[in-house]
């Protein structure tokens, strides 16, 4: 008589995997999807019994588990709600004796974004708000060309008049980022962006003036004040800009600290802040826009808003 006998190597883990739950953007305070890996044996089978590891490797955050045993799917899973700090969160996932893997998180604000591709072109976007303090030949319309849409500002006149638009899908902030990006146009003040705006007639705003200026104004009961501080006091800086540039704006109000800085589309951004200020004057929550002055075309390209609340 003959048996014959097949003997089985007893399953061993070997290898770590990352599931899912990498690439996640969350806000802070919140809460992720689940980050999961998977420990296979040596037949690429799932082992079960392994235990995980995780660990927050660098940015703010906490794990609900940093330990947890692999079912017989050969998963083990944890979350991690995001800190206070914006940005990059790495989280790892070890078992001894095997290559970790890592997640690579985002902690970033919500924020409200258009392209303006949304809107109906030829026509004045829906959801936002005229804030022209004079209404003389001015068309405000959603327009196309070969790239894509971009909302046009076309003030048809010589006189001087102030042309502004609030966005309503953000709501009233108290402090804010605004980021837009315009190929502004001729005219002294071609371009800026506003918050904390009450009314028509008081807010805060930051504008590119006369080819070579970056500047925090406040505009409070109609009364202008530019820039806020007086010339040299660190609410205005040099920058040299032409009609045709396409020209990124980033303004942010935090408290009673105003913060600014622009670069040209084939320029790096600047690493801090070019224009800074503090102001008290204006402290109510309120919208946030865009617009300009004097006689000429803008063109709106981009409109980013992240409240700060």
């Amino acid at each position: 008589m003959t048996f014959n006998l097949t003997v089985q190597e007893a399953p061993e883990a070997t290898t770590l995997v990352l599931v899912s739950g990498d690439g996640q953007t969350i806000e802070p305070g919140a809460l992720s999807s689940a980050l999961t890996v998977r420990v296979d044996d040596q037949d690429t089978n799932p082992f079960e019994g392994a235990e995980v590891t995780f660990a927050i490797e660098s940015g703010d955050g906490t794990l609900t588990s940093t330990s947890e045993t692999t079912a017989a799917n050969g998963q083990a899973s944890t979350t991690v709600t995001a800190g206070a700090t914006e940005g990059a969160l790495t989280i790892s996932a070890t078992v001894a004796g095997l290559t970790p893997v890592t997640f690579n998180l985002t902690v970033q604000v919500a924020s409200f974004f258009t392209d303006f591709e949304e809107y109906a072109t030829g026509a004045f976007p829906s959801d936002w708000t005229d804030r022209g303090l004079q209404a003389q030949a001015t068309s405000i319309t959603v327009e196309q060309n070969v790239e894509g849409n971009f909302l046009e500002v076309d003030i048809g006149t010589t006189t001087p008049e102030h042309r502004g638009l609030s966005w309503a899908d953000p709501g009233t902030a108290q402090d804010v980022r605004i980021r837009a990006s315009f190929v502004p146009g001729s005219g002294a003040v071609p371009a800026f962006v506003m918050a904390r705006g009450a009314a028509d007639d008081t807010y805060y705003r930051l504008q590119i003036r006369n080819n070579d200026l970056l500047e925090i104004a406040k505009l409070v009961n109609n009364t202008l004040t530019l820039p806020i501080g007086g010339t040299g006091s660190g609410g205005d800086a040099t920058f040299a800009y032409l009609d045709t540039d396409v020209v990124h704006l980033e303004f942010e109000v935090e408290g009673n600290q105003l913060r600014g800085r622009a670069w040209k589309n084939n320029d790096t951004a600047p690493a801090g802040w070019t224009v800074e200020i503090t102001d008290s004057e204006i402290s109510a929550a309120g919208w946030v826009g865009l617009g300009r002055i004097h006689a000429g075309t803008m063109q709106v390209l981009e409109f980013e808003v992240t409240p700060l609340d």
